[in-house]
């Protein structure tokens, strides 16, 4: 499968369309994160990258980061390493690990979806984060595994990212 995205393709940097890995750097810069990588020495060739796409999470694109993941399934892996300031990576683990209640609001309203049907808004639990009902953890057949890097800048973060990517790769003979 081939990484497409649905939206926001002109924020994404696609490294390897045929990756398993997103790469989200939440508020630090996309080129300074891979930066990083490439200073751990993860192979971030259009070629042969395990990495497929990378892009931020200021905190209101969490509706298109969700749709992206549900239309390409092939991202099982989702690399988080960059600076958490708008608490949005809680928000992502909990749309995962909580799930969705109702919350009607009279201040927001959605568009109705694609077939017409109505479109509700939810709260995702345990935060105050408010997206509409047309993407819920339900809908994910293997939800993406969450692997948190820690800042980009912080001492140990070559180190986080050397062994993770080790840990992909088979020992040579």
């Amino acid at each position: 499968m081939e990484f497409i995205p649905l939206y926001f393709q002109d924020k994404l940097q696609i490294i390897n369309p045929q990756g398993t890995i997103g790469l989200l750097t939440l508020w630090s810069k996309v080129d300074y994160v891979l930066e990083r990588f490439r200073q751990a020495g993860v192979d971030l060739d259009p070629a042969t990258s395990p990495v497929a796409v990378c892009g931020t999470l200021y905190g209101n694109g969490l509706r298109e980061l969700l749709r992206n993941l549900l239309y390409n399934p092939q991202i099982r892996t989702l690399v988080v390493c960059g600076r958490n300031r708008s608490h949005s990576l809680e928000e992502l683990e909990a749309f995962f690990t909580q799930g969705l209640e109702d919350s009607p609001s009279p201040l927001l309203a959605f568009a109705p979806g694609p077939d017409g049907q109505p479109v509700a808004t939810c709260r995702i639990r345990g935060t105050n984060r408010i997206i509409d009902n047309l993407v819920r953890p339900e809908l994910f057949r293997t939800p993406p595994r969450l692997v948190k890097l820690g800042e980009p800048q912080a001492a140990d973060c070559l180190q986080k990212i050397q062994a993770f990517f080790a840990a992909l790769l088979p020992e040579p003979c």
